[in-house]
This record gives structure tokens, sequence and C-alpha cells, in this order.
């Protein structure tokens, strides 16, 4: 995968574009269900729907006590909004970190961001193309399908140690 094409894969969203005017607004409901605790799908849902419309905050709101709850999606979906260029508060390392721990719990994509982020290296987390293969089919055996692809790619990358590229 190229440098630039996983760099958009990461950014979420593009700084000129404003939210759209049209995204739904989220459920009440829904809401409460996440903040009591009670309803995990629902942080994920609602949490979507406010990074969506570039609601940072409230965002970081749902997704933050789902994932400190262990919901493993919550973390990566909290990591997609902590890694978007238009977030004031963005911060590669703790998306990073909170990919690692939605990988850690087992999501399959929360694996793939994790290791395209160390494909390419970005900022101050270094290149590892060893490690992102490992996270990559780590992905892949999850159901991830871009973890498929990309350990593939990997594979067929001729910087990888020997003992990799089989």
């Amino acid at each position: 995968m190229s440098t630039v094409l996983a760099l958009l894969f990461l950014s979420a969203a593009r700084a000129d574009i404003p939210p759209p005017a049209d995204a739904p607004q989220p459920d009440p409901v829904k809401t409460a269900a996440c903040m009591a605790g009670t309803d995990e799908v629902a942080c994920i849902e609602q949490g979507a729907l406010l990074h969506k419309r570039k609601d940072f905050v409230g965002a970081e709101g749902l997704l933050r006590p789902s994932c400190d709850r262990g919901a493993a999606p919550s973390c990566r979906k909290l990591g997609d909004v902590l890694m978007e260029r238009t977030n004031p508060k963005r911060s590669t390392d703790d998306g990073y970190a909170l990919f690692e721990k939605a990988c850690n719990g087992n999501d399959g994509e929360g694996c793939m961001k994790q290791g395209t982020i160390l494909t390419i290296g970005l900022e101050a987390i270094q290149q590892d193309g060893a490690r992102a293969l490992v996270l990559m089919d780590k992905a892949c055996k999850l159901g991830n399908a871009r973890g498929c692809e990309m350990a593939e790619g990997l594979r067929a990358t001729p910087t990888l140690p020997p003992s990799q590229a089989k």
C-alpha cells in the first residue's frame, strides 16, 4: 500500500468539507442507554453519528466510557475520532494506542488500522513492517478483508525480513 493511500485511509474526513447538514441527530434514548452502560452498540452508533457531525467532544464523551468498559469497537471508533485531521484535539499517539487496545480486544478493524500506521510510520510512530504484518494477519483471522489484502501486499514487499515474506 502506498503511503498516500494509507494516509487517505487513516484520514476520515477532509478539513475543508463541513459536516453534512443532513447527518442524523443522535437518538436520546440510545445515548442514555450508552451513558448508563447498558448498550455498547448504541455507544458506537451514536458516537459515529457525532463524529460524522464533527462533534468530537460529544463523540469522545460517548465512546471513551464505552471503551473503558472494554468495548473494543468503541476504542477503535474513538481512535478514529482522535486521528481525525479536523479534530482540534488530534493525537496520533492516543489514536494509535486506542487502535492497539481495540486489537487486543479482538477487533479486526482496530488491528488493521494499527497495522496501517506501522506500515507507513506516522509522526512519532516508527515504521515496522514485520509488526504490521503480524497485525494484518490477526485482522484477517478476525474477518477483516482489508487486513487480508494488506497482509498479502506486505508479504510481496521486499523490505520484510525473509522469514516474514513467506
